[in-house]
């Protein structure tokens, strides 16, 4: 319509331009028509590339064992579920595994799109297969990637560990048909965001106002609502004052602007209703669809960007269900207390197994203030089968987050079909938030000890188990403590929830300080499922006694600030911290003289550690304070937290050395992975492992004692008193005492003297 005006526009101006130019009379003579110059050939359009949506969350996804695989969802809008598909595949996979006993599959939406052996050893498989119509959906769709591999010489269980392969991102994608099929057109399409290569969504802030307080304050805002919206697993945030040079896959271009600057920025004519508070997509010259907020001024789109929030979901109240779904292709339940669920229930069916080494999983959830990881114990009631071709020996692990929380021998011989067989596990390793319970089933058989040829390539099933097998959990101690970042980072607390709104103080209000807050303030929204009410301010400010979050540059921030970490020394040439050093403490325990007295407690102590995992540094009457953590010459973006406990106020820091860590750091908290390894005190990148590291709080402080009953005291001093044994210890032998000069002093009245 924009155009159509245009064009009548210029034709009424170039109208009455002709019509007053006369041409005069011609007096020579006539002259033979000038030569036509030959016509151009017309340009061929140009055909737009096709358009592809990738899949994987990782850069990698690495299958390993026998029978392993995973599931995820991925949302789709309705023209890309309504366009022509082909997906394309790319792997590689150990060289010994045997193709002929080995199968990749692929299933989206239940249905089997690749079943095929195992071919990847020699050199990449791309495979690109047809979708059939109709099989995707507009929103969500499920997919499941899994192998069944098997050796082709090696029989053991060992061996099982030398089978992987290796789903490549990049090279695993969905391509449509339809050039724009990756167009936005509703707000609904924004959980349609997709991935890159690498498996990570970014959402790019473009905002010209960029360093204005108002700004500042709908930029976080709006954060908050895409996270939520987007629901992506990996996702991140860029700010910047202009636009992107070029599109990238899984990136999606937000424009917050006034409409003057809306109008410079995008290059759009006049419009009555650029002037008006709007929501919209845009189709920006040079670029693809951007989603604009815009209005006549900060406070116009301010209100925008509250009623989009009301939109993405900002209904606060205790959730049953944790949205898991674009992780694990299920949801995880949240436990309040006691409950009894059963696998299947929590998405493992039953399930038969030919192998040497079998392996699944489960995931629920528990709540901020969970308080029992000191005594407590869950209870797997085991529903499960094995063959007379299992030995004694064979054994069942039971991990929990990736540590080892029970082992149970299998001494029967002759097979036997378990039901309800209960099996503790160890609360141990329980943190706030999404919990992954492992079951992996160790099995020896005579056959694999021979390992005659075509023995690794048997299918007959050996073990089984069911779906009525059920995780029981009693009912566990409730206190809230900080510092606590594994609450923080797996439910949003105690921001996410809080009547009070957040303090956020920024070190700057630049685009590095910018793109790590609205990163770490999305990831608080999304992991407690709705958004918090925030009040930007300088890092200098004051909190009111309210929970704060602080992120910037360390030299941005006040010293208090940091006071729980020792920084490391900057050395010229290297960004991140001082010179790194191979000198250990370990290297020196050998050269201590066994002799000495500390060369005893080194050696009581280490033994204490690998018989009874006990550490002496724990056996205190007094808590220790909270010692500052020395973050390694390798650590990049660090996050810290700390406790006011006259005000019971919470503070977070998250910072780094300098604006290009903290650049960087942005991407690396904002992957999943990363992100939920956050724990403890102080949680801190390496950039040599890749990896995060953790200090544990000595002395936490309590926040909340709820509910307030005699049942939840006795579970609190359960917790306690098993945490902090020496008082257990102390009790005892006072009771003892107190027992025993009360059976004296009543003997000494009531029983017979002897004279």
């Amino acid at each position: 319509m924009r155009k159509r005006a245009a064009l009548l526009f210029l034709s009424a101006m170039i109208a009455p331009a002709m019509a007053q130019t006369d041409t005069p009379f011609d007096m020579s003579p006539e002259r033979k028509p000038a030569p036509q110059a030959p016509a151009l050939p017309t340009p061929a359009p140009v055909s737009k590339p096709p358009a592809r949506r990738y899949l994987l969350q990782a850069p990698i996804l690495h299958l390993q064992g026998e029978n392993v695989g995973q599931a995820w969802t991925f949302n789709l809008t309705p023209e890309q579920a309504a366009s022509a598909v082909s997906l394309d595949l790319g792997y590689t996979n150990a060289l010994v595994v045997a193709p002929e006993a080995s199968q990749i599959r692929v299933t989206i939406n239940e249905t089997a799109i690749v079943e095929q052996p195992v071919r990847g050893a020699q050199r990449p498989q791309q495979l690109s297969l047809p979708l059939p119509p109709g099989l995707l959906m507009p929103g969500t769709n499920r997919i499941r990637i899994s192998v069944q591999q098997r050796h082709r010489t090696d029989c053991t269980i060992d061996s099982t560990y030398e089978l992987w392969t290796d789903v490549d991102a990049a090279s695993t994608f969905l391509t449509f048909s339809a050039p724009d099929a990756n167009r936005m057109r509703r707000l609904e399409d924004i959980r349609a965001i997709g991935v890159d290569e690498a498996g990570r969504s970014r959402f790019h802030l473009v905002v010209p106002a960029l360093g204005q307080t108002d700004a500042a304050t709908v930029l976080l805002k709006l954060a908050e609502g895409l996270a939520l919206l987007g629901n992506a697993v990996n996702a991140s945030f860029s700010v910047s004052r202009d636009m992107p040079a070029e599109d990238k896959p899984g990136e999606m271009v937000v424009v917050a602007a006034t409409a003057d600057e809306m109008r410079t920025l995008a290059s759009l004519t006049d419009d009555p209703s650029a002037a008006a508070a709007t929501t919209r997509f845009l189709q920006l010259p040079g670029h693809g669809d951007a989603l604009a907020f815009t209005g006549a001024d900060w406070t116009a789109i301010g209100t925008v960007v509250d009623q989009f929030l009301s939109m993405a979901g900002t209904a606060g109240g205790r959730r049953g269900m944790i949205d898991t779904t674009p992780s694990r292709a299920v949801d995880t339940p949240m436990l309040d207390g006691a409950a009894s669920l059963t696998f299947a229930s929590l998405g493992r069916p039953g399930e038969e197994f030919s192998g040497r080494r079998f392996s699944t999983d489960i995931a629920v959830a528990m709540p901020q203030d969970f308080y029992a990881n000191a005594y407590g114990s869950a209870t797997i009631l085991l529903d499960a089968a094995y063959t007379a071709q299992v030995l004694p020996g064979s054994r069942i692990n039971i991990t929990v987050n990736g540590n080892l929380a029970t082992t149970v021998p299998i001494t029967a011989a002759g097979g036997a079909v378990l039901r309800q067989y209960p099996i503790k596990v160890s609360m141990q390793h329980f943190r706030p938030g999404v919990n992954v319970i492992g079951l992996e089933a160790m099995l020896l058989t005579q056959a694999d000890r021979v390992c005659a040829p075509g023995a690794p390539a048997e299918k007959t099933p050996r073990f089984a188990l069911f779906g009525t097998s059920r995780f029981v959990v009693p009912d566990f101690a409730r206190l809230s403590l900080a510092p606590n970042l594994a609450a923080t980072a797996g439910l949003g607390f105690p921001y996410v929830g809080a009547t009070a709104p957040t303090t956020v103080h920024l070190g700057r209000n630049d685009e590095a300080t910018l793109s790590a807050a609205a990163t770490v303030l999305g990831k608080l929204a999304q992991a407690g499922g709705h958004a918090f009410p925030i009040q930007p301010a300088p890092a200098a400010g004051n909190g009111d006694d309210r929970n704060a979050i602080y992120v910037g540059t360390a030299t941005s921030l006040p010293a208090e600030r940091l006071a729980g970490v020792i920084l490391p020394t900057p050395v010229d040439g290297q960004p991140g911290g001082g010179e790194r050093s191979d000198v250990s403490v370990d290297s020196w325990r050998d050269k201590i003289d066994p002799g000495t007295l500390a060369g005893t407690l080194a050696r009581m102590n280490g033994w204490m550690k690998e018989t009874f995992n006990l550490d002496l540094a724990a056996v205190h009457l007094i808590p220790r304070a909270n010692e500052p953590y020395a973050l390694p010459d390798t650590a990049g973006i660090f996050v810290s937290q700390s406790i006011d406990r006259d005000a019971g106020t919470v503070q977070t820091v998250v910072s780094a050395a300098n604006d290009a860590l903290l650049r960087s750091g942005t991407q690396v908290l904002g992957d999943q992975a990363n992100w939920m390894a956050i724990a403890g005190q102080t949680s801190a990148y390496d950039t040599a492992s890749s990896g995060m590291i953790s200090s544990p709080a000595d002395d936490p402080g309590l926040l909340s004692f709820q509910p307030v009953s005699f049942t939840n005291l006795r579970l609190v001093a359960a917790n306690w008193l098993s945490g902090n044994f020496v008082f257990y210890a102390l009790g005892l032998i006072v009771c003892a005492t107190a027992l025993g000069l009360a059976s004296a002093a009543l003997l000494a009245r009531l029983g017979r003297r002897d004279d």
